[in-house]
C-alpha cells in the first residue's frame, strides 16, 4: 500500500514540475520559520531559569514617552538600586547594569626575537 502511495507521488510530482517546486519550496520556507519562531519563544521563555530563585529576578524598566511615541528602557538612574534596598523591604539585593559602548584595545608588545 505504502509502494502504491509513494509511486503515485512520484509521478505526480515529475508531472507538474513547477507547481510541485512551488509547492516544496513554500512547505521548506515555512517550516524553517516556525521553527525558528519556536527556537526564539523557548530562548525567551527560558531566562533566567537557571538560578534557583528565578521567580524572585526582577527588571527594572523606565517608560520614555517622547511625543506620541512611548519606549521601555531597562537603563535607570544610577542611585535606583541604593534607593531600592533602602526604601523597599521586599527588595533584598539590587544592582546596575552599565553599558559602556567601547572598543577593546589590546596593546602587544613585540621583542625583537620575534621579528625574524
Amino acid at each position: 500500500m505504502i509502494r502504491n502511495y509513494i509511486v503515485i507521488a512520484t509521478r505526480n510530482l515529475m508531472n507538474s514540475k513547477l507547481y510541485s517546486t512551488i509547492n516544496i519550496v513554500g512547505l521548506s520556507i515555512g517550516i524553517a520559520c516556525c521553527l525558528l519562531l519556536a527556537l526564539f519563544v523557548l530562548d525567551e521563555l527560558s531566562y533566567d531559569k537557571y538560578n534557583k530563585n528565578a521567580s524572585e529576578i526582577f527588571r527594572v524598566v523606565n517608560l520614555q514617552i517622547e511625543g506620541s511615541r512611548y519606549t521601555n528602557m531597562a537603563l535607570t538612574q544610577g542611585v535606583l538600586a541604593p534607593e531600592l534596598t533602602k526604601n523597599f523591604g521586599e527588595v533584598k539585593a539590587a544592582t546596575r547594569v552599565a553599558l559602556i559602548y567601547r572598543s577593546l584595545k589590546v596593546k602587544i608588545q613585540w621583542k625583537e626575537k620575534y621579528w625574524r
